[in-house]
C-alpha cells in the first residue's frame, strides 16, 4: 500500500509493475495536475541501496532527455522515489512501426545518443550509464529519453565489489570481466544500439559502417570521448546535407477554393509516391476543414501527436495538418525525398517556401480573371509554375495563360489516397518540365 503522506498529494491510477524489490504506480498529482510514477523500494531488499542510487544518480542531471526525479521520501520500511511519467514508444517499437529508417533518421537518432552520453560523462558528473539498449531509448513527441538508470554509476564511486547489473547482448567486455569501466563502455554500449539501427537502413551513409565498427573498437581505432563519435557522424551528415536533390519541395495554392487545393496537393503527394517510390511529407498550411474527413476516415491506420500540427500516417504519405505557414521550414531535414506544401489560397506565401515548382488550382472564367491575375502577379518570382484547371473555360485559360505557364486540367477525384488514370496523365503532362 502507498503511505498516507502520499496519498495526501497524489491520486493513485493504476499499478504498472510489482516487483520483488517493490511497486510501481501510476499517479497524478492533485494540485498540479501532472501524471507522475511512484517506484516504492522496500527496505528490506538486499539492493534496496543499489536501487535507490539509481535516483540518486538522475537528481544531479537536468537533462531534457533524461527523467525527471520530482522527490526521494525515506520513510520506516520504504524508500519512495517520485519520477517524470514518460508516454512513449522504445526504439524497437519505434523502427517496428516505421518498417525501415531513412538515412537522416539514422544520424539524428545517433547524434542524440551522442549529445546525452556527452553530458552524462562531462567531469562535473562523470555518470557511466551502462545499460544502453534500444528497451531503455524512449520516444515521446519525436523527442528522445534515455531511462533505466539501474546500472549506472558515478566514475568517482567506482570500485572493486561495485555490482554491474546490464544487458548482455550489449555488454561491453570490461562489463563481463569485471575490468575497469570508463567512458569507452558506454561508447561500446551504444555502438551496439547503432549497429542494431544499421540493420533497419536500407540506405546508410557512406562510412557509418566504420563509426559504427570503431566503436566496438574493431578497427583498431577505438573512440576515446562520444565527442569524437558525434563529430564525426556530423561529419556525415553536413556531406549528405550538401547532396544535390537533397529534399524536392512542390508547393500547390487555390485561387478561389481551399478545399480543391487541399484535393490537388493530396494527389499530387500520392503521385509521387506512385512515380518515384518514395515516402512523401504532405504539409497542410490551410484554415479550411476538408482535412478533418482524412484525419476521422475510417481507412486511417495511426494517429500520432506531432511536433508541429496534427500527424497522420497513409501509405508511405505522411499528412502533417495544421502547420503554420512560418513553420514549414522546421520541417526539413526529417528524411523526406519529396515534400508537397498545400497553402491553400495563401498564394503569397508559395513564392517564399523555396519550393522547386508551384502548382496553381482553380476555375478559370471571364468574371474572375482579375483573380488570376492578381495571383499570378503574386507568384511571378516562382521559376517552375504549372496551372491545374478545376473548371471554367479552358479556352480563354489558354489563350489567356499559355506563355505563362503550362497548363492542364484536373479531374475532380475525391477518392482518399487513390488516383484516376486522368489524373495521373495531367500530373506527368504537368510536371514534365519541372
Amino acid at each position: 500500500m502507498i503511505h498516507h503522506n502520499l496519498l495526501d498529494k497524489y491520486n493513485v491510477l493504476q499499478l504498472l509493475h510489482r516487483g520483488i524489490g517493490g511497486d510501481v504506480w501510476l499517479a497524478e498529482h492533485k494540485s498540479l495536475g501532472g501524471k507522475r510514477i511512484l517506484k516504492t523500494i522496500e527496505k528490506s531488499h538486499p539492493h534496496h541501496d543499489l536501487l535507490a542510487r539509481e535516483a540518486k544518480i538522475l537528481q544531479q542531471c537536468q537533462h531534457s532527455s533524461i527523467p525527471i526525479i520530482y522527490d526521494i521520501l525515506e520513510f520506516d520500511t520504504q524508500t519512495y522515489i517520485v519520477e517524470e511519467f514518460i508516454q512513449g514508444e522504445n526504439l524497437k517499437q519505434y523502427v517496428g512501426r516505421r518498417g525501415s529508417l531513412s538515412a537522416s533518421l539514422l544520424l539524428e537518432i545517433s547524434i542524440q545518443l551522442c549529445e546525452i552520453l556527452l553530458f552524462l560523462h562531462h567531469p562535473a558528473r562523470n555518470i557511466l550509464h551502462l545499460d544502453i539498449k534500444p528497451e531503455n531509448i524512449l520516444f515521446e513527441n519525436h523527442k528522445m529519453k534515455l531511462i533505466d538508470f539501474g546500472a549506472a554509476i558515478c566514475r568517482s564511486q567506482q570500485n572493486e565489489n561495485c555490482f554491474v547489473f546490464g544487458t548482455p547482448a550489449y555488454c561491453a567486455p570490461e562489463m563481463k570481466s569485471k575490468g575497469v569501466l570508463s567512458a569507452k563502455t558506454d561508447i561500446y554500449c551504444m555502438g551496439r544500439c547503432m549497429e542494431y539501427l544499421l540493420l533497419h537502413t536500407p540506405k546508410a551513409p557512406k562510412g557509418y559502417r566504420n563509426i559504427v565498427s570503431r566503436c566496438l573498437r574493431k578497427e583498431g581505432k577505438e573512440y576515446e570521448t562520444a565527442g569524437q563519435v558525434m563529430e564525426d557522424l556530423k561529419k556525415l551528415q553536413r556531406k549528405k546535407r550538401t547532396e544535390k536533390n537533397r529534399e524536392v519541395w512542390y508547393a500547390v495554392t487555390g485561387v478561389t477554393n481551399e478545399q480543391e487545393s487541399s484535393m490537388a496537393a493530396l494527389q499530387l503527394a500520392m503521385y509521387l509516391r506512385d512515380r518515384y517510390r518514395k515516402p512523401v511529407l504532405y504539409l497542410d498550411c490551410t484554415d479550411g476543414h476538408w482535412m478533418e474527413y482524412m484525419e476521422h476516415s475510417k481507412k486511417g491506420k495511426e494517429t500520432l501527436g506531432g511536433q508541429q500540427g496534427f500527424v497522420f500516417e497513409r501509405g508511405l504519405v505522411t499528412v502533417a495538418k495544421r502547420v503554420a505557414p512560418q513553420e514549414v521550414n522546421g520541417w526539413r531535414d526529417r528524411g523526406y525525398s519529396l515534400v508537397v506544401v498545400c497553402f491553400g489560397i495563401k498564394t503569397p506565401l508559395a513564392s517564399e517556401g523555396g519550393c522547386r515548382a508551384c502548382l496553381l488550382t482553380g476555375a478559370f472564367t471571364e468574371f474572375n480573371l482579375n483573380q488570376w491575375k492578381t495571383m499570378l502577379l503574386s507568384l511571378d518570382r516562382v521559376e517552375n509554375l504549372a496551372v491545374a484547371l478545376t473548371g471554367g473555360d479552358f479556352r480563354l485559360a489558354k489563350r489567356y495563360l499559355k506563355r505563362k505557364c503550362k497548363i492542364g486540367r484536373l479531374p475532380m477525384y475525391f477518392e482518399a489516397f487513390g488516383q484516376s488514370k486522368p489524373f495521373r496523365r495531367q500530373m506527368k503532362l504537368l510536371l514534365g518540365k519541372l
